[in-house]
Formats: structure tokens, sequence, C-alpha cells
């Protein structure tokens, strides 16, 4: 990152690219019938830390509804720019969402939540 202000990692991305990310995740780990990404490693990378309840390996946990209140518990996040730039992945719902410049990402969360039904 060249000077100025820094907010996380300074990953740049392309909201194409971070789909395919929230995609794998979705998937278990898995494209294209290969394994890329353990399922052992997603399953602790959405485990709560000692220290942060509401976070694992660079993922939100909405379990206690605390960083997306009225989203749904079920759901992960990996956000940026003060949760303006956005990756929302709900495995109980089959959702994934990559957002750019939301102006109110709970809202957009919630609402998009609210229209897609728990998977059976």
């Amino acid at each position: 990152m060249s000077g100025g202000a820094h907010w996380g990692g300074g990953l740049v991305i392309s909201a194409r690219d971070l789909a395919r990310l929230g995609q794998l995740y979705l998937d278990g780990g898995k494209q294209d019938g290969g394994q890329l990404l353990s399922r052992s490693w997603i399953e602790r990378s959405w485990t709560a830390c000692r220290v942060k309840p509401d976070y694992g390996y660079l993922w939100w946990l909405n379990d206690r509804q605390i960083p997306w209140p009225g989203a749904p518990p079920t759901g992960r996040s990996a956000r940026g720019n003060g949760g303006r730039h956005l990756l929302w992945v709900d495995p109980a719902r089959r959702l994934m969402r990559c957002s750019r410049w939301t102006e109110h990402p709970a809202t957009l969360i919630r609402d998009l939540s609210a229209l897609v039904p728990r998977a059976s």
C-alpha cells in the first residue's frame, strides 16, 4: 500500500474475482470438480476466535448478529472500506453476494436474505 490511509491488508481484487472467492467458500472449497480449498480450512475460517467471538480467519461471523444486525446469523462476511465493500456468504441459503461502494450494506444483506429461503 503506497502511503496515505490504510484499511485492512490492502487487497486489490476485482468484484468478479472476489465473487469467485465467495463462491469457492460457498461450494465447500470445490471448483470444476477439484478440491482447491479444504473443508477443514473453511470450517476453521468460520469458527469464532477466543479474543473476538464475531471474527474468524479474516471473516466476520454474524452468529450473534453483531456485525450485521437483522441479517441472518448463518452469514459470513469479508468487508472493507468501513463495510461498504462486501463479500457476504450464507451457506444456509446457498447465497453469495459481492458488492462495492454500498451505502447501506446491512439493509442490502437483510433485504436480499429475506428473499432467499433457507436451503433444505
